[in-house]
């Protein structure tokens, strides 16, 4: 049945919209309480997205609702800040003499959570559903090492498609590499919520490119190794990730070994839980670096959406300040992400996308695109674009060694079918 015109907007507001405005709540939530810790304010922002999403009759309801909510949540904030304040200064003088005892006092945050068997838990991080908590793994005997561990705990009956953690425990229990990061174990609690229990890595790709730490060439072109080991080795057994992207490449140090971490919305052919291959979900990856298939509704996307991915997070890697290559906004536009790649690929023609035909509008040139491969796209021929000239490499990434450029120009490209595999992109003159 179709759903009325009344909740049509629905339908039209994608679940990585959902998740973009989700994580806009969060982020003020915590600017306008330092104290708050990341996951309570995700957890706060989840209830009030979902509030004001299931009791609105408009996409403008809808946004004016939750503004709302968060304004009340602020000012609640702010005066539990201030009664903090007055409290402080009212037994500061009462407290002085207690300061050097009260330092050797732990408290109970201090000591962190007991998850499962591992205690002193500590919060590292949280995801749209999911939170990941630092633990020191106990050695078995006096001659084991210690070590740390991430815990990814989920609520799988809260999570929405295309996200499941069972799912994801599988996948990568079928998939052992060295370079994917390994399911250490993993156990469920009477509280409902799946533990996924990891090796503990110092860093990501995304916060080592946001440290500004100097990395040579030869280790970063071992990162893009591992990674496109890992995808090779993925892609020979069907499965396609879905959210390749720098916070999910895992590093211990800018030296590596770099693993491919979160596979919470990776597919596999062989998974009972994953969509029929003709018809998957494309509201899947983060959105500056999903490919064009799916922004056109393609259903029938291969690995190769992958590669696109990667594509970006190379060229990401050598862009002025790392800035992604390309730009969808604060809120995840998919029509902002569509003019930033065609502002740089060019809108597609005949020969980067075949078949295409420039219609005047306006004196502005538009194209309404019928292509080879997007010609079966539900949501293609929808929109016309500006006709855009494509941009050199040279001038997209001036920064980056010509072996990059290359690779990169071999892999961001519209027909997936023309996108270099893992396997051909490990064959490049960047890994001679």
């Amino acid at each position: 049945m179709a759903p009325s015109l009344s909740q049509a907007w629905k339908t039209a507001l994608s679940f990585r919209e959902r998740v973009a405005i989700v994580e806009h709540i969060a982020s003020l939530l915590e600017l306008s309480d330092s104290s708050i810790e990341y996951s309570s304010a995700l957890s706060s922002a989840r209830a009030v997205e979902a509030e004001s999403y299931e009791g609105s009759f408009s996409q403008e309801e809808y946004t004016r609702t939750w503004e709302a909510k968060l304004q009340e949540l602020k000012a609640k904030y702010a005066e539990k800040q201030l009664e903090a304040r007055n409290l402080s200064a009212a037994s500061e003088s009462d407290n002085a003499s207690n300061d050097s005892t009260s330092q050797d006092i732990p408290h109970a945050t201090d000591r962190g959570i007991t998850i499962g068997r591992f205690t002193g838990c500590r919060h590292h991080n949280s995801g749209v559903f999911s939170d990941v908590y630092k633990a020191l793994l106990k050695p078995m005997t006096l001659m084991s090492p210690a070590q740390f561990v991430a815990l990814k705990v989920t609520i799988p009956s809260r999570m929405a498609p295309p996200h499941d953690s069972h799912r994801e425990a599988r996948i990568l229990q079928k998939s052992e590499h060295k370079c994917i990061v390994k399911l250490l174990e993993k156990f469920t609690l009477p509280t409902s919520q799946f533990v996924m229990v990891f090796p503990f890595y110092n860093h990501s790709l995304d916060t080592l490119l946001k440290s500004n730490a100097k990395i040579t060439g030869d280790q970063m072109a071992g990162i893009f190794q591992d990674v496109l080991c890992a995808l090779e080795h993925i892609h020979s057994l069907g499965i396609i990730h879905r959210d390749v992207k720098p916070s999910n490449i895992l590093l211990i140090d800018a030296d590596g070994p770099a693993v491919l971490a979160d596979f919470g919305i990776a597919w596999s052919p062989n998974d009972p839980e994953s969509e029929p291959a003709e018809h998957k979900i494309t509201d899947v990856g983060t959105t500056c670096y999903r490919p064009p298939e799916i922004l056109f509704g393609n259903t029938a996307y291969g690995a190769s959406l992958d590669m696109w991915a990667f594509g970006c997070v190379v060229a990401e890697c050598y862009t002025d300040g790392h800035e992604s290559l390309f730009d969808a906004g604060d809120l995840g536009s998919e029509l902002q992400l569509i003019g930033s790649i065609f502002r740089k690929l060019g809108t597609p023609t005949l020969e980067t996308w075949p078949v295409g035909i420039s219609i005047p509008l306006n004196s502005i040139y538009l194209l309404c695109l019928t292509l080879q491969e997007a010609s079966n796209f539900s949501d293609f021929g929808k929109i016309c674009f500006n006709n855009f000239p494509a941009q050199k490499w040279e001038d997209i990434l001036p920064r980056a060694p010509r072996a990059v450029r290359e690779l990169v120009s071999e892999l961001v490209v519209f027909e997936s079918g023309n996108r270099l595999s893992a396997t051909e992109a490990l064959a490049t003159n960047l890994f001679e």
